[in-house]
């Protein structure tokens, strides 16, 4: 009986945390881990989107992003365009430099275009 109960409890622990875990691996930057602040996330998407969400874009080619709130910066670059089951993709690198904070943080993530239009990682 006690180890039903054990199977049970984590049986439902890995059914309810499994959306936090799994977005966490997908996505580094909705996590603490990647410290960015305020509207530093907004920034960042906004020069990455820019990028990525172009009908042809060079590999290589990059945008810059800061906040003067919180003093946190960052270069997103495009590293390679390729295409993946039928949609246009992209392989984006992300360095984020924070304030106060020796050295900078690295990400690379794929987008992909779906067929509905919305790009979304892969």
């Amino acid at each position: 009986m006690v180890r039903f109960g054990l199977f049970a409890t984590a049986l439902c622990l890995c059914v309810f945390a499994w959306p936090s875990i799994s977005d966490a691996q997908i996505n580094p930057f909705r996590s603490s881990r990647s410290g960015l602040r305020g509207d530093d996330f907004t920034l960042m998407n906004s020069a990455a989107s820019q990028l990525y969400q172009q009908d042809t874009v060079a590999d290589g080619a990059a945008s810059h992003w800061s906040n003067s709130k919180t003093g946190d910066s960052g270069t997103v670059t495009v590293l390679h365009s390729f295409e993946r089951t039928g949609m246009a993709c992209r392989r984006v690198r992300y360095v984020i430099r924070l304030r106060g904070v020796t050295g900078q943080r690295d990400y690379t993530l794929n987008w992909c275009k779906t067929p509905s239009g919305e790009w979304k990682i892969a």
